[in-house]
């Protein structure tokens, strides 16, 4: 739909290489732990039983948009050398658990990790995140003239559903984002790319993406991405990076193999 699309590009456009790819899936529908009110470690589970379930309405009513179905929502990457280039990795397990519970068929997707909280002297919590992902599957797009454009490496979900060979990566993933108060729920980090999506006291702070992989190019041959991207919101007003959008790091590189 013509709105759909408006909308979509509105929010590439705010956030440049922190792009939003959104679906309606909940990955767990259990309720997020309950944690000491002090500082030190909270499981991960809290964090990932939170990604995709916020349902962003571009038009701000229902339905919930699936910008690319099957997929639950997750962060996606871009740059701008030497196209601009869309890069969806499933740094939270997203898309491995959209297979196992919908066609009982994993990728081999697993995920281990840390989360540091520490109260702030306002009140509220800064919460520092890191997640190792292997196998987790990958695909980068040219997104030239449209939204998320033709495939350059890897296949999307539907397309694996159908039975295309997927693209693998392993990656390190970090964000650091202030919350509401030590042991509040974690957001959907989607929620920090939404208009009025946001609890007053979260703010992004930092986020970071590591992968490497390897997959099909759209001819068949094989390939490797490599995706690094790094984005720092220190204080509000500073404007890092060659695009202006806080992100001092954007690379997705792919090369051929074997040649």
């Amino acid at each position: 739909m013509k709105t759909q699309k408006s909308g979509v590009k509105r929010l590439l456009r705010r956030r440049g290489s922190l792009s939003a790819l959104v679906y309606g899936l909940a990955l767990l529908s259990a309720s997020l732990t309950p944690f000491n009110a002090g500082a030190g470690q909270r499981p991960v589970s809290d964090f990932l039983a939170a990604q995709g379930t916020y349902c962003l309405n571009l038009d701000g009513r229902p339905p919930c948009v699936l910008l690319v179905p099957p997929s639950p929502n997750m962060i996606a990457w871009t740059s701008v050398d030497p196209v601009p280039t869309l890069a969806l990795l499933d740094y939270a397990g997203l898309e491995n658990y959209y297979l196992v519970s919908h066609y009982g068929r994993s990728l081999g997707t697993t995920i281990s990790g840390s989360i540091n909280e520490r109260p702030l002297a306002n009140g509220r919590a800064q919460v520092d995140v890191t997640l190792h992902t292997k196998n987790a599957l990958v695909w980068v797009s040219n997104m030239s003239t449209d939204f998320p454009g033709p495939l350059l490496f890897g296949h999307r979900l539907d397309e694996v559903v159908a039975g295309a060979t997927p693209a693998l990566a392993d990656s390190t993933f970090r964000v650091v984002f202030n919350n509401t108060a030590p042991g509040a729920p974690l957001p959907d980090l989607i929620r920090f790319l939404a208009p009025n999506a946001l609890l007053p006291g979260q703010e992004l702070r930092f986020i970071s993406l590591y992968a490497r992989g390897t997959g099909p190019f759209p001819d068949g041959s094989p390939g490797e991405v490599v995706i690094a991207q790094s984005g720092i919101f220190v204080t509000p007003g500073i404007i890092l990076g060659k695009t202006g959008d806080g992100f001092p790091v954007e690379r997705i590189d792919l090369h051929p193999i074997g040649k």
